[in-house]
């Protein structure tokens, strides 16, 4: 291949020391062109790279190298959340840096498009998350890139010359595309929008925690912001959400803002949840408790948007809107309590349990169907989508793996809370999930 040589506007280019760490970055950044949308990357050695070599080896590993990114920041602790913005945008942010450079090597060219990278940082910048962390994104990132690289190299798919010129990549491309980053939350932050969030912010991370030398001014940092701090109130977190939780259209009734690596919303007491018009957001809602008590109604709101997460992770539909953890106390109950859901399933399903899953998974199905409407089996039919023959089949294989007590009143609570404690137990040989019919 050609190296490719400067193109457009390269004489321009005022260049970022890369051997500044990144935290210097936002004074390195100042002095750059404000309105570029490209970083000219001339000092490369793209010659040592070809096309045929990009084809072959970089695109097929690029869906490894993103889910390495984002599997290694979250092994660090970055709470990332399930398919949460932040995941998104270091998915899309990896993918496109590894695309522009298979794209810049087959083109000649030496630019990088680096308008995306400035979103991401404005995007950074109006959640309320600080600077140190998104530019320890980039840094975290650029390592688990560094690593997948030297995967490459130590599977045979790499050639021993290109990892010197692979890691010099890594680097300056982790440089350029974070000080564009910088560039945009530097922006966004100007101006007193940004002082109001962050205003926000704090009111909201010293409620939830339970500040104490902050909570004798809460009223008066509420009038600040516009929002009257409430007697009692419940705490949501957002689970998930059709965009970016920082540009969704809040009702005016609550407050909300990103404590903790995910967004938590104050929600009044006195308020009907129905009543909120939460679009596409879904929103794990606690107990609602006086003022000094909101961490109580955090850590319950906690738990249940883990309960909903793994049941969108395992597919579960869940609707948009307020979950009250209320409605899925059982559930919560058996989640904070392992060793007791543990017990539960071995000392009433063992039998079930040990059939292979595609023959235990039915028969659980049917046996919780059977225990919130014991008798009616055309209901249950109707309800599992099989014919009322195949649900009394089902149920004689459980009677004969479980015995009487299938039938006896005074075991069904242990029964059913039994059945629903498989979803939180790792001895579990299944999941009750939607099974085709016998």
């Amino acid at each position: 291949m050609t190296a490719p040589g400067p193109g457009p506007g390269a004489g321009a280019r005022l260049p970022v020391d890369r051997s500044l760490p990144l935290t210097s970055l936002p004074a390195a950044v100042a002095a750059r062109d404000g309105d570029a949308t490209v970083a000219v990357l001339d000092d490369l050695p793209w010659p040592r790279f070809d096309a045929a070599l990009v084809d072959a080896v970089i695109r097929p590993a690029i869906g490894e190298i993103v889910d390495r990114v984002v599997a290694e920041l979250e092994a660090r602790g970055e709470d990332t959340g399930l398919d949460g913005p932040i995941e998104r945008g270091v998915r899309t942010a990896t993918e496109r840096a590894l695309r522009q450079f298979s794209a810049a090597v087959e083109t000649g060219t030496v630019e990088v498009d680096v308008r995306f990278y400035r979103g991401l940082g404005a995007r950074h910048a109006r959640a309320g998350l600080p600077l140190a962390q998104l530019l320890g994104l980039f840094g975290s990132g650029g390592l688990a890139c560094w690593r997948a690289i030297a995967e490459l190299h130590g599977s045979g798919r790499l050639p021993d010359d290109l990892v010197p010129p692979a890691g010099e990549f890594v680097m300056a491309f982790v440089q350029e595309l974070s000080s564009a980053a910088a560039v945009g939350y530097a922006t966004e932050m100007g101006g007193g929008a940004a002082r109001s969030r962050t205003r926000r912010t704090e009111l909201v991370r010293a409620i939830i925690e339970g500040d104490e030398a902050q909570a004798s001014d809460l009223a008066t940092r509420g009038h600040e912001v516009g929002w009257p701090v409430p007697r009692t109130l419940s705490v949501g977190v957002v689970v998930a959400s059709g965009g970016v939780a920082s540009e969704h259209g809040w009702p005016p009734q609550v407050i909300a803002a990103p404590v903790r690596g995910r967004w938590s919303v104050l929600v009044p007491g006195g308020l009907d949840l129905g009543d909120l018009d939460l679009g596409e957001v879904t929103l794990a809602v606690g107990p609602r408790v006086p003022l000094d008590r909101a961490p109580e109604s955090a850590a319950v709101a906690d738990d249940l948007a883990r309960l909903l997460a793994s049941q969108l992770r395992d597919r579960v539909a869940i609707a948009p809107g307020a979950h009250r953890a209320v409605d899925h106390a059982v559930d919560l109950a058996l989640l904070r309590s392992p060793a007791l859901a543990d017990e539960l399933v071995t000392e009433w399903l063992a039998p079930l349990l040990a059939l292979p899953a595609r023959r235990a998974e039915p028969l659980l199905e049917t046996l919780e169907a059977w225990l919130a409407s014991p008798g009616h089996l055309t209901a249950i039919g109707r309800q599992l989508h099989v014919h009322v023959r195949t649900v009394r089949y089902r149920l004689d294989a459980v009677r004969e793996l479980l015995g009487a007590v299938v039938d006896e009143p005074s075991a069904r609570t242990d029964l059913a809370l039994a059945v629903r404690a498989v979803r939180h137990t790792a001895n579990a040989a299944v999941q009750p999930t939607a099974a085709a019919d016998d």
